[in-house]
């Protein structure tokens, strides 16, 4: 194998009647304190990417599936009033869920401006 055991190396020998040379002065290796990780800047930026991130994952997982239930009951609604009734009662039976499920294709169109607002003063490294 490689060397088992680590030996010093021996000092220089010196020719007779030389004077040792005056030592250096030695100057301690200089120490830069570093902040720890979660105190940098820069970690704390990505900290806060990856909150919201996350953040922006379950708020559009939410609301998708929301859409998606107020959009199946306003089809069911409108298919069982028209079995029921006629075309003349859908819209009856539909206005309240119609109403709910336009709404939210309003939010989808103002939500990346809320969301952008909301996240800048929810992770301001100044609040």
């Amino acid at each position: 194998g490689f060397c088992s055991e680590v030996r010093p190396r021996p000092a220089p020998i010196k020719p007779p009647g030389t004077r040792p040379q005056a030592a250096a002065a030695i100057t301690p290796p200089r120490v830069v304190p570093s902040a720890p990780p979660e105190i940098r800047p820069a970690a704390r930026e990505e900290a806060a990417a990856e909150t919201m991130a996350a953040v922006k994952r379950a708020y559009l997982a939410v609301y998708n599936w929301a859409v998606f239930f107020g959009w199946a009951q306003v089809l069911y609604f409108a298919v069982d009033a028209l079995l029921r009734s006629g075309h003349e009662g859908v819209y009856a039976a539909v206005e309240r869920p119609l109403q709910l499920a336009q709404t939210a294709a309003v939010l989808e169109v103002r939500r990346p401006l809320d969301l952008a607002s909301f996240s800048r003063y929810l992770f301001s490294p100044d609040f």
